[in-house]
Order: structure tokens, then sequence, then C-alpha cells
């Protein structure tokens, strides 16, 4: 708890000793992964293909592993010669 000089609790009031009241902002998703999964539902196929290449952009190779490891997996990745293309 921080406290002013004369012991007042800091935490509950402004500088003005006005109460405090914290409001937590309201939003139309619960979450962005909510938003995001709304967001895909309306693009058409070649938009969501260009957003899943802007997305995996983003990614490093642990993360692309991480989430893709079976499919990989099945796809050969780890299988010697994974440099050749298909």
């Amino acid at each position: 708890m921080s406290t002013d000089m004369f012991g007042n609790d800091l935490t509950k009031t402004d500088s003005f000793g006005t109460p405090r009241t914290t409001v937590a902002p309201t939003y139309k998703w619960a979450n962005p992964q909510e938003w995001l999964q709304q967001y895909i539902d309306g693009l058409n196929y070649e938009e969501l293909r260009q957003e899943a290449k802007n997305l995996a952009s983003m990614l490093d190779s642990d993360q692309i592993q991480d989430t893709y490891q079976s499919d990989m997996d099945a796809q050969g990745y780890f299988q010697a010669g994974r440099g050749e293309q298909r």
C-alpha cells in the first residue's frame, strides 16, 4: 500500500483527493483471438491466403515448428533432402 506523509492511502484517491474508480474498458470481442477468428471468417480465399502469408512472415522458425511440427513431420520436413521443393 502506498501512503503519503500523513498515512493516507494513495491507491484509493487521486492527487486532489478524489476517489479513484477503475472501470475496465469493454470491447466488442472477448480477446484478440476472437476478433481475429471473426476477421478470418469474413475473408475470401485469396485474402485468406495473403493474410496467412503475412502472419507466417511474423513468426520465427521456433514458433512455426511449435505450431506445425506434426504437419511438418507428416510432410517429411525432418527427413534428409528437405531442401527440395515440391
